[in-house]
């Protein structure tokens, strides 16, 4: 991992990240995902400006790489941008991760979640540090899934995926996890 520690002053190196990937905003892109971009890389190293060249330039090859319809058309790039410049990941691996994920999940049997699938699958290999997701991982975010649906099995479904990633690791059992969700709820 290459980030570096909480900024002494994290207010003002967010308004400075955010300002910095403003000044090339095209006046049909929204703010909200710039926002949410300049705090997910409030730890990485080096001037708001760099910061914010290096979200622009991962965010570029995350919409080159992707489909006509991929996730990572929407400016929601410019936050897993942001993601994985603070992993220090390559967006390419991403993009070949998320293939593999997929091909996992269907083989696992779980429905197709689109977008929060994609942020699935790179929650999965951030929490490994961009090792490869495998069939033990993929298990465990099924069980904790199915946990979480054990209890709501109505509202639970792929809007779901990218918790479940999350929760993925923790090292309680997922019965506990889901008891634990269902008692907060």
């Amino acid at each position: 991992m290459v980030m570096s520690l909480p900024p002494e002053q994290p207010v003002a190196r967010f308004l400075d990240v955010l300002a910095a990937l403003e000044s090339e905003r095209r006046w049909f892109q929204g703010v909200s995902a710039l926002r949410f971009a300049a705090v997910s890389a409030l730890c990485c190293p080096g001037s708001a400006d760099d910061v914010a060249q290096g979200i622009r330039r991962t965010a570029d090859a995350l919409h080159e790489a992707s489909s006509w319809l991929g996730p990572f058309r929407s400016d929601m790039r410019f936050i897993v941008g942001a993601m994985l410049l603070l992993h220090g990941q390559d967006p390419e691996a991403l993009i070949e991760e998320i293939k593999s994920v997929q091909a996992l999940f269907r083989k696992a049997g779980l429905r197709r979640g689109g977008t929060y699938e994609a942020m699935a699958a790179l929650l999965l290999w951030l929490g490994k540090e961009g090792q490869a997701v495998v069939d033990e991982d993929v298990a465990r975010f099924q069980e904790i899934y199915e946990q979480m649906k054990k209890y709501q099995w109505w509202l639970t479904g792929p809007d779901d995926f990218p918790a479940c990633a999350v929760l993925t690791g923790q090292a309680e059992d997922p019965v506990v996890i889901g008891e634990r969700i269902e008692s907060i709820y």
